[in-house]
């Protein structure tokens, strides 16, 4: 899971188990998803950080994961001995939400959905019209089609 945090304040607590890791995670970041369809929330927080970056703030990401380790896990015949086990990143991003709750008494700034806030109309604006020229857009076919057996 990762933090993004402006001139020391932590704006953004979040997490995905995207394929490609933290690093695939982060990627919509860099432009706002504009080659493709966005979430609301990708495309907001994209929009939070272009509008921190031309105030000329600090802009800091953090990752915070957590080590694999050995335990023994189910299979169809009983227990085996795994060695390399991982959590999901939701255990160690709702520990960090907690943490910060317990302090802040609100969710981050940037965390607009867990708020139970709506987007600004500037970002649901800017994303409807994103979304739009997505459907516009002529689509690349990277994969074959599946045939129907009748």
């Amino acid at each position: 899971m990762y933090l993004i945090v402006v001139d020391g304040e932590i704006k953004k607590i979040g997490g995905s188990g995207a394929t490609g890791g933290i690093k695939s995670t982060l990627e919509i970041y860099r432009d706002g998803g504009v080659k493709g369809r966005p979430s609301i929330r990708s495309f907001g927080v994209w929009y939070f950080l272009y509008h921190t970056i031309l105030q000329g703030k600090k802009i800091e990401f953090y990752m915070i994961y957590q080590e694999n380790f050995e335990k023994e896990v189910k299979g169809l015949f009983g227990l085996k001995k795994v060695k390399n086990v991982s959590i999901s990143y939701k255990f160690i991003e709702q520990c960090c939400v907690e943490d910060y709750l317990s302090v802040e008494s609100e969710h981050p700034e940037w965390n607009v959905q867990e708020q139970g806030a709506d987007w600004p109309l500037e970002i649901k604006n800017s994303h409807a019209q994103l979304q739009a020229n997505a459907q516009s857009r002529e689509k690349k076919i990277k994969r074959k089609e599946v045939r129907l057996n009748k």
